[in-house]
């Protein structure tokens, strides 16, 4: 289907077998995009959402997600900005355009035979600061789910009164959405451990992995050091530790 755009502000789900043809945007501005198939966008479709993006394939076209992108498949000649972009199969390959994440980019292969140019830019991260970053949404979490049962208590007394005045039934109100709000941002804050213990895996403080192959005219950026991939390499993985560029 080409030329529609769809706007969500929570999660977005677009479940054709065929996917999405030249959108001119996906838009979700508080959660993730699942789209079942993939999308081809003929360099014209952008999709953009604060979450993870979950997608089949992706094919000339521009994506600008605040979470992870994980691809089925393969990402050809596609422009993405992301955490992460992970593609999952095992035959899965990232082919041409420019890629722009934060933590950890990977494939079983990257670039092709035909040595289509590939730039893959890792900006990296501070591993010491996100462990405390992590420490501290963990405390914080904490706090709130011991006010959530503080909440539940008092919710549970007034529940179970037969007749409430009008100034109880009010502070009962209040309790109710003052559960429901505090619910829902402990349900953010472990979207953001899950998030962070997933980053923290990655090897050194930024990574590039080509389960099976990488090839000529790659070029890898981590960190501000770089790598122009000069000959095929089997199974590497280029990951930044101590002001370099290392490999294993």
């Amino acid at each position: 289907e080409d030329n529609f755009s769809v706007v969500a502000s929570n999660d977005l789900e677009i479940l054709g077998e065929y996917g999405v043809g030249a959108a001119d945007k996906i838009l979700s501005t508080e959660g993730s995009i699942y789209i079942k198939g993939g999308i081809a966008g003929k360099n014209k479709a952008v999709v953009r959402c604060k979450k993870n993006l979950y997608v089949k394939y992706l094919s000339d076209i521009t994506v600008e997600c605040e979470g992870s992108v994980y691809v089925g498949f393969y990402c050809m000649n596609s422009n993405v900005r992301a955490k992460q972009l992970i593609v999952e199969s095992p035959k899965g390959r990232i082919i041409g355009g420019r890629i722009d994440v934060d933590i950890l980019t990977s494939a079983a292969e990257i670039g092709n035979n035909g040595e289509t140019r590939t730039i893959i830019r890792v900006r990296g991260f501070d591993r010491s600061a996100m462990k405390l970053e992590l420490d501290d949404t963990l405390k914080i979490i904490n706090e709130h789910k011991k006010n959530i049962t503080k909440i539940k208590q008092h919710l549970q007394v007034y529940g179970s009164s037969y007749s409430l005045t009008s100034e109880q039934a009010a502070v009962y109100e209040k309790l109710k959405s003052e559960y429901a709000d505090l619910k829902e941002v402990i349900k953010e804050l472990e979207y953001k451990v899950r998030s962070l213990n997933d980053y923290l895996r990655t090897p050194g403080e930024g990574a590039v992995v080509a389960k099976t192959r990488i090839y000529p005219k790659v070029r890898i950026e981590i960190k501000n050091q770089y790598e122009e991939i000069l000959r095929s390499e089997p199974m590497i993985t280029y990951y930044y530790k101590d002001n370099e560029i290392k490999k294993m």
